[in-house]
């Protein structure tokens, strides 16, 4: 493995250990992460959209921001609350965002 692929997975498992402690405790109703995809760094959070405490449904969305955590005007904007009803997994959720990302640049 490449060093730079090796750096490209450390990064990836860092941005989703949030994710997993979202999938792990009940009690976290909603994480976020700044990742860079597609060139735009964004903040993508996902957040526990199912009631039941059984099978719970996750949903994310996605907003573009500057270096400094600030909205980037008229900057990329994303909701994917229209696939919660299918998204049984936190990180299911959260490449499911990282995909709208990269599909959003065309």
């Amino acid at each position: 493995m490449e060093c730079a692929d090796r750096i490209a997975v450390m990064t990836e498992d860092r941005a989703l250990e949030p994710v997993r402690l979202l999938r792990d405790n009940a009690a976290l109703m909603a994480v976020s992460v700044r990742v860079v995809a597609a060139k735009r760094r964004c903040d993508v959070t996902i957040r526990r959209a199912g009631a039941a405490p059984a099978q719970p449904l996750f949903s994310w969305d996605v907003r573009e921001v500057d270096a400094d955590g600030t909205t980037v005007p008229a900057g990329l904007e994303l909701d994917g609350a229209s696939e919660a009803e299918r998204l049984t997994d936190p990180e299911e959720a959260y490449w499911a965002a990282v995909e709208s990302i990269a599909g959003a640049n065309g």
